[in-house]
């Protein structure tokens, strides 16, 4: 085979491509034109091209969708953007958000697409809201999310236990198709409503919506619901499922204290593989104190940005579940005030920076003086001793971080005139010198210098510039080298774009 060669028939391009036959020597010659061929190929080329763009927009309404209106941390993630961004506006989100929605509204072909992941995506946002990652948008409805509508929530955990003897492959197996069967629950079932969460290995959950308010008649109807799904899932005797259940929340976005407690339950080791479920005013002296590590987190998260509500909320979930709906024993009460110590010199740690020693040795005697009356005062009383303590951690972490803000500017101004010449120097050196980080020194700078970092350095090293272009007759190769350039092609671009003009013809008129 001859490799494709162009012909020119009657002043028009083909593209030709020749074979000779090995036995008979025949030669068999292909003529195709090449404007066919070539526009064959374009319109591969953009249906390709459409294809990546429509990827690109699937994976960015995805990303916008279940990212705006859900995750937590999206609080800060605009905090961040509004302290480091000036021409960042909330409301553009919002915009891009509905401009994304009317598109989509628009065009079939996205519509399947997002439909054909909408399973999978629900399926990961319950799972998020049973971690506490996500807040419900509760009562309003979204293509991204369902709409799971109650009075109450719980969650009831489900941990599928194989026949001894069964191997580990085999017991994967069957936990797999005693999961699938599950779905099959996801029904009303007199006042309530389940929804299937898929955990990891051999535990799952049922996300539990009630229509009504009563403790007595929630409870009686998931036990209810419990033991239907135990007499259908175990009547071949393969497997038993343990059941463990947390207190009733009044928010959906609260529903992961129900999960952290039932979860509890089923790691204590009290649970029997039944029909009935273990709730959690039942797990006795011999359970040890509720304090999961998210509750932990929440709480550090909570006194390090000064948010008093969440301290406070965090901290009555604690008393309920350790001395309202259970009485934990002496031992544990220990071991609970234990924990809260931790939290609070992890606190000390992490805050080094923000917190004087003044304030942290006042701490630390806050504690002090909390263990010395540990067996005289009341648990509510030493909870809201350690209650107190977080939130006067977090009062002091802000007004520190304000009054250090506002003394950094003559240290800024010092640091930037010495070396805004030097053409490696940058933000990283920057945050280097002040041994913050370039996030952190990135806000700071802004709310000192009342402009950008990079902002005040371009107008530091065209100011300089200005003054040699006027007062010197260096070349202007030189004169970015003296300015902070690398190259006389960056100084060019950094004055025009300053200036509007170059700096050539800045010289001329002055």
């Amino acid at each position: 085979m001859v490799p494709h060669q162009d012909v020119y028939l009657q002043g028009e391009r083909y593209l030709c491509a020749s074979y000779i036959a090995p036995n008979s020597g025949l030669c068999f010659m292909a003529l195709t034109p090449a404007e066919s061929v070539l526009a064959e190929a374009k319109k591969i080329q953009y249906q390709y091209l459409a294809l990546v763009i429509l990827s690109l927009l699937v994976a960015l309404v995805l990303a916008i969708l279940f990212s705006s209106k859900n995750s937590r941390p999206l609080e800060d993630i605009m905090s961040l953007l509004e302290s480091n961004f000036s021409d960042y506006r909330p409301e553009g989100v919002n915009s891009l958000h509905a401009a994304i929605s009317n598109l989509i509204a628009s065009d079939k072909r996205a519509q399947k697409v997002i439909e054909s992941n909408l399973p999978f995506i629900r399926a990961e946002q319950r799972k998020r809201l049973l971690m506490g990652e996500l807040i419900a948008n509760e009562g309003q409805g979204d293509m991204m999310l369902e709409d799971i509508t109650g009075k109450v929530f719980n969650v009831l955990v489900i941990e599928i236990i194989s026949l001894p003897g069964t191997d580990s492959l085999r017991s994967l197996l069957e936990a797999s198709i005693i999961k699938e069967r599950l779905r099959g629950y996801e029904k009303r079932y007199g006042h309530l409503r389940g929804y299937f969460v898929d955990l990891t290995g051999n535990v799952c959950a049922m996300l539990i919506a009630c229509d009504e308010v009563s403790s007595t008649v929630n409870r009686q109807q998931l036990e209810s619901y419990a033991n239907d799904i135990f007499t259908d899932l175990t009547e071949d005797g393969k497997v038993m499922l343990k059941f463990a259940a947390g207190v009733f929340q009044d928010s959906l976005s609260d529903v992961y204290y129900s999960y952290f407690i039932a979860k509890d339950l089923l790691d204590s080791g009290i649970v029997e593989p039944n029909s009935t479920i273990i709730w959690q005013h039942a797990q006795g002296k011999d359970f040890g104190y509720h304090f999961p590590i998210q509750i932990e987190q929440r709480l550090i998260a909570a006194a390090s940005k000064g948010n008093t509500e969440e301290i406070h909320k965090l901290m009555q979930i604690i008393y309920n579940q350790n001395f309202e709906e259970n009485k934990i024993p002496d031992l544990m009460v220990t071991r609970l005030y234990d924990e809260l110590n931790g939290v609070i010199f992890k606190l000390i740690s992490q805050l080094s920076e923000s917190l004087s020693t003044e304030i942290t040795d006042r701490i630390i005697q806050n504690i002090k003086e909390i263990k010395k009356h540990q067996n005289i005062l009341s648990p509510d009383r030493l909870l809201s001793a350690y209650e107190d303590t977080l939130m006067f951690i977090g009062y002091c972490v802000k007004p520190r971080q304000r009054s250090r803000s506002a003394n950094m500017k003559p240290q800024f101004t010092a640091y930037m005139k010495e070396h805004y010449t030097d053409p490696a120097f940058g933000l990283s050196v920057l945050a280097d010198h002040f041994d913050f980080s370039e996030i952190y020194i990135s806000q700071l700078f802004k709310a000192n210098m009342g402009s950008t970092f990079s902002d005040y350095l371009e107008q530091l090293r065209i100011e300089t510039a200005c003054s040699l272009l006027r007062d010197t007759n260096l070349t202007i190769a030189d004169i970015s080298q003296k300015s902070g350039y690398y190259s006389p092609h960056a100084f060019r671009r950094a004055f025009k774009r300053v200036t509007g003009i170059l700096p050539t013809d800045y010289r001329m008129l002055n």
